[in-house]
């Protein structure tokens, strides 16, 4: 494949793909390319004049899907990109383009994680070729994270798990689109299910009971106290005086 990455100009890199002898540019596909907007192409502009002519994608700052999916993710971030991509290939009608001009190669796929956002490189290549397929691809992404968690040990047996049960679906000789499809919608309410059990099941927090003592309690206490003393102590024998102690004793073990 004549593509090859590039410096471009103030520290920019380039994806470029050059016409090989046999091809020609779909001039159709170009101009739905610059008059389209299409949200998942990446920036793009022709350099060169004819047998010479590329077209270079900018791919600054971008991570390509290869390395990403290096990383040990989680479960929902990698149906999150499998549902991108099915978005893509039911979006790409909209904007008339060929399936032919996809690239089936996780190196030239792009995942922004903050935007949780897939972007891609499209070839406008004039002749008929293979039609590619998402399946193909699809398979591709699969066997790549296969690969991707047996190379790097991943830990995660749950994510690994999840990875095997994609690729044996995509294994499938049978196996079609709305069969992926209806793999993440599975496992998008297996997930969802998991989580609300876990919420369900969670103990509420307990917190010790702090009874805070306001001026005038205390001050009540020691009103009470000193009344105390002066008639144990006065040897006072008036009508009632137990009754007084023991109204006062209750009072204090009270606001203990």
């Amino acid at each position: 494949m004549n593509i090859r990455q590039k410096n471009g100009p103030q520290g920019s890199r380039l994806l470029e793909y050059s016409l090989q002898t046999h091809q020609t540019w779909s001039g159709y596909m170009i101009a739905m390319m610059r008059e389209g907007h299409i949200p998942f192409m990446l920036p793009w502009h022709l350099v060169g004049e004819g047998q010479h002519q590329a077209v270079a994608f900018d791919i600054t700052g971008e991570i390509s899907l290869f390395d990403y999916l290096k990383l040990e993710g989680n479960g929902q971030e990698i149906l999150r990109i499998l549902k991108a991509i099915l978005t893509i290939w039911e979006d790409k009608d909209q904007y008339f383009l060929e399936e032919n001009g996809f690239i089936l190669d996780v190196r030239y796929w792009f995942w922004n994680e903050s935007s949780e956002r897939l972007k891609t490189i499209y070839i406008p290549i004039g002749e008929e070729a293979e039609t590619a397929g998402a399946m193909k691809f699809l398979r591709s992404v699969s066997k790549t994270l296969l690969l991707h968690s047996l190379h790097y040990h991943w830990k995660n047996e749950q994510f690994i798990c999840l990875i095997h049960r994609f690729y044996n679906v995509c294994a499938e000789q049978d196996c079609e689109v709305k069969h992926v499809m209806e793999w993440i919608r599975k496992e998008e309410a297996s997930a969802r299910k998991e989580h609300d059990e876990k919420v369900e099941n969670r103990q509420p927090p307990t917190f010790p009971i702090i009874v805070e003592e306001t001026p005038r309690s205390l001050e009540a206490e020691a009103s009470a106290k000193r009344e105390l003393e002066q008639l144990l102590f006065t040897g006072e024998k008036e009508q009632g005086i137990w009754s007084r102690i023991k109204s006062r004793c209750s009072f204090l073990s009270k606001g203990k």
